[in-house]
């Protein structure tokens, strides 16, 4: 028979499980809002169909979708949630050791069983840390990633993270600071030779018509200055 229970954390909030055929499965949209996952479909398109299904959950709820452990691990992966590590362990060391005591789930798992899953979460957690920083071109984020893949699996920081760089504007904040088009901008740094490392730095950003990547010069606070003395010189 199946069973509904509920579990409860100060940290977490409220997380529904549900026994059936003496597996543990949780309730997709409590997990969502946990890890701050604002598009439960769109976190079930990445589950495989085994991972996911259907389950009523009566009156009040009606039937909302639920997920096994390794779909959960699955969701805990998408999040990037502080807290999302501190969440892992709750549910292994919490929630599934006391659905064990009740002699309703894993009978047979046993503590050292469930700390090898956790290892088993790290290690997919960085690998999938370090298989983001492989499809990523901009070379801080890379580091940022391979940084917390290091983390994951120590609990340090074995390599650094970028140090935090000077701030950079787009021709588009330029161009309303100076009361131009972002194109003058683009045109004037162009002829002037402002767009080298000494006055900005290439990034990559997603195409708004495209799912590809477009490259994108943003500058440094210093060539705001120069340009507003050309501007005024062609003013005059």
């Amino acid at each position: 028979m199946d069973k509904l229970q509920i579990f409860q954390s100060k940290e977490f909030g409220k997380v529904r499980t549900v026994l059936i055929e003496n597996e543990v499965w949780f309730v997709l949209i409590d997990i969502c809002k946990i890890l701050e996952l604002s598009n439960p479909s769109s976190v079930i398109k990445r589950l495989d169909e085994d991972e996911v299904t259907k389950f009523d959950l009566g009156s009040l709820s009606g039937i909302t979708n639920i997920i096994n452990e390794s779909g959960l691990y699955k969701v805990i992966f998408r999040s990037d949630k502080p807290q999302a590590n501190q969440f892992t362990k709750w549910v292994t060391h919490d929630v599934l050791p006391s659905l064990r005591k009740t002699g309703s789930y894993s009978i047979n798992q046993t503590p050292k069983e469930l700390e090898l899953k956790e290892k088993e979460i790290q290690l997919k957690t960085a690998e999938f840390l370090n298989n983001m920083a492989d499809s990523i071109l901009i070379p801080e984020y890379k580091q940022i990633l391979n940084a917390h893949a290091t983390k994951v699996l120590t609990g340090d920081f074995l390599l650094p993270l970028p140090v935090v760089g000077e701030i950079t504007y787009s021709a588009t904040e330029i161009g309303k600071m100076l009361n131009i088009s972002a194109n003058m901008v683009g045109r004037l740094t162009k002829k002037h030779n402002l767009r080298t490392e000494e006055y900005g730095k290439v990034f990559y950003d997603k195409s708004k018509y495209s799912s590809k990547e477009v490259e994108t010069f943003r500058y440094y606070i210093k060539v705001i200055d120069i340009l507003k003395n050309i501007v005024s010189t062609l003013s005059a």
